[in-house]
């Protein structure tokens, strides 16, 4: 029996060993294959170890692998569009033959088209303009080129009545409207009247009263400008305007001044017969008068000549006026004006023109381009049109 209990207890180690290699194994399984319990707090001196799991797991968890990230192609900026300065774009284009070609066609030197067939206007008197005569078709001829440019609905062909000592009449002012884009109700006028005449001489201006210099030369002017104002929009509204009856005492500009009296225009540049120079002398006139509104106009005229190096000189006149102008009716009702105008006056200013020259085909019949200083008017012309571009706000266009 003894036996039997010693043959019993000789299983026990052998069990025990069992025991032990069974904990042993869950422990090690445990170890390897359970994750890791994290520390309880983190020393944030010491940067923490990555954790690698094992090769098994890694295996069974390896991801599948993704495309390549495509990149997004860079956006192709829009391209700014370019710009170009009205003042610089007009001296670009202005061209002195062209100009010179306004004043013959005005003064009868050739044949013009006026609705597809020939005339040729050999007087610019008002009577006989609007009087329907063949050889003073001057109107249409403007209207039909101005149409060339602006859209019809810019261009007024406005009536006034108009009566001397035997009858009435309705004579006819140009007007070419450039809406201002921020001060539209600020208004620069650019002026020349389109009517001529010929006085203390047998021959009837009905006939003929060519007026190249007087005034073919302030219309060639405002011709040449209208192609760039064409193309620019304006801050304040510019309004091209060809009077007729000046030399009828100012009768067109008159009859303006009062069916606008509402307008808020501040600012006239007016341009009057200035090809007068036969020593080339290059002095022209600047005539501002008495109102002190109207120096910045004359200011501006100085400053176009000064910035853009054109070859004139000129009297400033401010402490005297000059009446026998366009540019009189709006000082009588307080309105800044001015006038550009040749070495007319007897009058001068320190460093200006001096002792006029000889009024040379002045209201006269032989007042043909042949005598007009091409060169010294056109130059005038441009600081006019500048002054203009700079008074109005001109603003730059795509090319």
């Amino acid at each position: 029996m003894n036996q039997n209990k010693d043959q019993n207890y000789r299983w026990i180690p052998l069990i025990v060993e069992g025991i032990i290699v069974i904990a042993l194994a869950v422990i090690f399984v445990f170890n390897n294959h359970l994750p890791a319990r994290a520390p309880e707090s983190v020393s944030t001196a010491e940067p923490t170890a990555e954790i690698v799991s094992s090769p098994e797991s890694a295996e069974e968890k390896t991801p599948e692998p993704t495309a390549e990230p495509t990149q997004t192609p860079t956006a192709v900026p829009t391209p700014t569009q370019a710009l170009i300065d009205p003042i610089a774009y007009f001296l670009n284009d202005t061209n002195q033959e062209r100009y010179a070609q306004w004043i013959r066609d005005l003064s009868g030197e050739a044949p013009v088209l006026i609705n597809g067939e020939e005339h040729t206007i050999t007087t610019r008197y008002s009577y006989a303009m609007f009087g329907n005569q063949e050889n003073a078709m001057a109107a249409q001829y403007l209207l039909e080129k101005l149409a060339q440019w602006v859209p019809q609905e810019m261009i007024t062909y406005e009536p006034y009545e108009y009566h001397d000592a035997m009858s009435g009449y309705t004579w006819y002012n140009i007007i070419v409207t450039f809406p201002g884009t921020v001060y539209p109700d600020e208004q620069i006028l650019y002026t020349a009247h389109y009517d001529s005449c010929v006085a203390l001489t047998d021959v009837n201006p009905l006939e003929l009263a060519p007026g190249a210099n007087d005034n073919g030369t302030g219309v060639a002017a405002l011709l040449e400008a209208m192609p760039t104002f064409a193309k620019t929009s304006f801050e304040k509204t510019v309004k091209v305007i060809f009077f007729s009856g000046e030399e009828n005492m100012m009768q067109g500009s008159t009859a303006y001044v009062a069916a606008h009296a509402g307008d808020h225009i501040t600012g006239v540049i007016n341009m009057d017969m200035f090809g007068n120079d036969p020593a080339d002398e290059r002095c022209f006139e600047i005539h501002v008068g008495t109102l002190p509104e109207s120096d910045p106009l004359g200011h501006a005229f100085e400053a176009a000549i000064r910035d853009y190096g054109i070859n004139l000189t000129y009297d400033y006149f401010n402490y005297v006026a000059y009446e026998l102008g366009d540019h009189t009716p709006f000082w009588r009702q307080g309105i800044p004006a001015m006038t550009a105008m040749e070495n007319f006056t007897t009058d001068s200013t320190p460093g200006g023109c001096g002792p006029r020259p000889y009024p040379k085909n002045w209201h006269a019949p032989t007042d043909f381009i042949a005598d007009v200083n091409i060169p010294y008017a056109f130059d005038i012309a441009r600081a006019g049109t500048i002054t203009v571009l700079r008074l109005a706000g001109a603003q730059p266009f795509p090319e």
